[in-house]
């Protein structure tokens, strides 16, 4: 028009003001680590509508559907809502949020919007080992994996009737630990022996982490106290517990390396078995009989006697170690500290 040109313009519609409500994603996180925390910031813009409230409905993955009332003031035409991310399981997450549509919208397709966020695995792998005694098999792990750049490994073990020897723990804890503490574990390394100092709600804690967290757990025998182990673990465990027995002589033990460490696996197997064996004069736990989708990974040549054994259990994985002696690898030769860190550094993150 300032240049002389003119200019005409023919609207065609109705005549009827129709509003909008849009959701857009505002901010999320692109990468997390296995059980780290991000934030979510949802954002609702609406014009020409007069509602008072609306409800948002926030999902991820399998989990349960969260929804929020969202409440309007009369001049309001944003609003940012912040959801809580997580997961405790590598890959990708999927997410799915959605503001309720208004039969009068002039877009209903705007209302809803999908979020990927991808899990890592985390850079240092957090332990935590619950034991019932100061024993030398906690001792050493202690000893070897300390100020470790892969591993930070935490403890509670009971030394008395009223006090904990604990280490990385801020809190002081006068039990063994919750859900809650558990879950920020990428692996839980267990002495058999201190189940039945638990409470209840402590040992149904162990397996929730392991339907909801996903992650691996170790238990450490032999069994060697007299009241029978709690229904719960037994469920858990890969075997059916026997007796407990010692050998006057070392024994070979037969290493299945690829069903345990595969990609990670960089020696001959002979190594492996000249430096781990079960000592002599060092308690073992017998097997009664392995459960279905059990795997052998380790056992006593001459007395076919499962050393090692693991299965999946919920959403993790369960191992169980008959013995507590394999401190005495470091002392049978050279090599056999080497031998030893490996071990223990490739179960870890099994």
């Amino acid at each position: 028009q300032d240049m002389g040109i003119p200019i005409s313009v023919i609207g065609v519609g109705s005549k009827e003001k129709r509003g909008d409500l849009v959701l857009t994603i505002k901010n999320s996180p692109k990468k997390l680590e296995r059980g780290e925390e991000g934030e979510i910031i949802v954002k609702l813009s609406r014009s020409r509508m007069n509602f008072s409230e609306s409800v948002l409905k926030f999902q991820m993955a399998d989990e349960s559907v969260k929804e929020q009332k969202v409440v309007w003031a009369e001049d309001e035409t944003e609003k940012e809502i912040k959801f809580k991310v997580s997961s405790y399981r590598s890959g990708k997450l999927a997410c799915h949020t959605q503001v309720q549509i208004f039969p009068d919208e002039l877009d209903k397709t705007n209302n809803e919007q999908f979020i990927s966020v991808e899990i890592t695995e985390p850079k240092i792998w957090k332990i935590l080992y619950l034991g019932s005694a100061l024993n030398w098999d906690y001792t050493f792990l202690n000893r070897q994996f300390q100020g470790a750049d892969q591993f930070l490994i935490h403890s509670v073990v009971k030394k008395d009737d009223k006090s904990f020897h604990i280490t990385g723990l801020e809190n002081e804890l006068k039990s063994f630990p919750e859900f809650s503490v558990l879950k920020d574990y990428q692996a839980l390394v267990i002495d058999v022996n201190s189940i039945p100092l638990m409470a209840e709600n402590h040992i149904k804690d162990i397996k929730e982490y392991l339907d909801r967290v996903g992650g691996s757990l170790l238990f450490i025998g032999p069994y060697v106290n007299t009241k029978p182990l709690d229904t719960i673990i037994q469920d858990i465990l890969p075997v059916k517990l026997g007796t407990v027995t010692s050998f006057r002589n070392k024994r070979e033990i037969n290493f299945h390396s690829t069903l345990l460490f595969s990609d990670k696996f960089d020696e001959k197997e002979e190594s492996w078995q000249k430096s781990l064996f079960v000592p002599p004069q060092q308690f073992v736990q017998k097997i009664e009989n392995y459960k279905l989708g059990a795997q052998k990974i380790m056992e006593a040549i001459a007395d076919d006697l499962g050393v090692l054994t693991t299965h999946h259990y919920g959403s993790g994985k369960v191992a169980f170690l008959g013995m507590d002696s394999t401190w005495k690898w470091n002392m049978d030769s050279d090599y056999g500290s080497k031998f030893y860190l490996r071990f223990w550094n490739y179960l870890f993150q099994w």
